[in-house]
């Protein structure tokens, strides 16, 4: 409970913080993304079975991100229902849902423009969310933008 105070008050301090000339837009999406953005392995594992020809399963499905929320294309995916952006930062409030379990999900966003066309993006996760502490990683997870289509 207590990190979850913890990353909410993050969230808070971020966007009620000083005034500054960027203002605060409240969306349904994450209007940075154009396609689709996953982790450098997740990327790697979509783009070989694609390139084998291997048909979606639940046993080769990978999440990635979209403008609209993360989805492995199969049986889970969390939707943003607010998104609350401000300059290189986003917030984004989510229902999750994995087979028959719903979830309410917060993450934090943080956009770095890198030497290519389109942005790094690293993904927060709310600590007292469904993850599996076994794989949040405090630096946050790298999400790339992936030129595939997950069939």
């Amino acid at each position: 409970m207590r990190r979850a105070l913890l990353f909410s008050g993050a969230i808070l301090a971020l966007f009620l913080g000083p005034a500054t000339a960027q203002s605060l837009e409240v969306r349904e999406d994450l209007n940075w993304i154009e396609g689709i953005y996953a982790t450098p392995d997740g990327c790697a594992k979509m783009k070989a079975r694609v390139a084998a020809g291997e048909p979606r399963s639940f046993a080769n499905a990978v999440s990635y991100l979209t403008k609209d929320g993360f989805t492995d294309g199969w049986e889970g995916s969390c939707d943003f229902h607010a998104v609350f952006v401000r300059g290189d930062f986003a917030t984004a409030q989510s229902i999750c849902q994995e087979g028959a379990s719903v979830s309410f999900t917060q993450f934090l966003f943080s956009r770095e423009q890198v030497d290519s066309e389109r942005a790094d993006i690293y993904v927060f996760y709310d600590e007292s969310s469904n993850a599996d502490p076994a794989t949040i990683q405090p630096e946050g997870e790298l999400h790339r933008w992936c030129e595939v289509h997950p069939q």
